[in-house]
């Protein structure tokens, strides 16, 4: 059973961990989280730092986004989709700098 919290306007943020107003911090769609004064639930991180932690694993690895991406191109189109992570590395060029860093995946 979850815990239910009290509605509260400012929130530490689990990440950073400033307190913000509530709507900073994303809604969310299932029942785990925090409650603001509006009676809706959010995340424990803001916007920001969820913002930094998606593009730092983008720019670890951005074969999920990019699989992701062409899932929800091939639905679009009524197209079957079949493309894993393992083709996606496949045919990646391997002479493509994109990241400076020197990561590989």
């Amino acid at each position: 059973m979850a815990r239910i919290s009290k509605p509260t306007e400012f929130k530490k943020c689990s990440k950073c961990s400033l307190v913000k107003k509530y709507n900073v911090f994303r809604k969310k769609k299932d029942k785990l989280g925090w409650t603001d004064v509006k009676g809706e639930i959010r995340y424990s991180h803001c916007k920001k730092c969820e913002s930094s932690s998606m593009r730092l694993r983008y720019k670890i690895s951005p074969i999920p986004q990019m699989l992701s991406n062409s899932r929800i191109r091939a639905k679009t189109k009524g197209l079957e989709h079949n493309i894993n992570g393992e083709y996606l590395k496949l045919i990646w060029p391997k002479s493509l700098n994109l990241w400076k860093s020197g990561n590989s995946f």
